[in-house]
């Protein structure tokens, strides 16, 4: 998580599955970075993620993405926009 470059501490990343609704599974750290631990996912399932601080949106606004079965391992950034 970057804000022009520079690291933003505190950002919640969420994780939904189809419409339920979403949780919090990592909170970037003071170098902006976050890792969520591993997590089970049902197999055929779409899957959102996206991030969120008061006072800011994020691009993108969300990534989602159908999960079909088997071990998956992925890298999602969002840049942090200040409106």
């Amino acid at each position: 998580m970057t804000l022009d470059g520079s690291p933003l501490e505190g950002v919640k990343i969420y994780r939904s599955f189809a419409s339920y609704e979403g949780e919090v599974v990592a909170v970037s750290g003071k170098d902006g970075t976050y890792r969520s631990e591993f997590m089970f996912i049902p197999g055929d399932e779409m899957v959102t993620v996206w991030a969120e601080l008061e006072g800011y949106t994020f691009a993108p606004e969300n990534i989602y993405w159908r999960h079909y079965y088997g071990y998956e391992e992925s890298t999602l950034d969002f840049e942090a926009v200040k409106p």
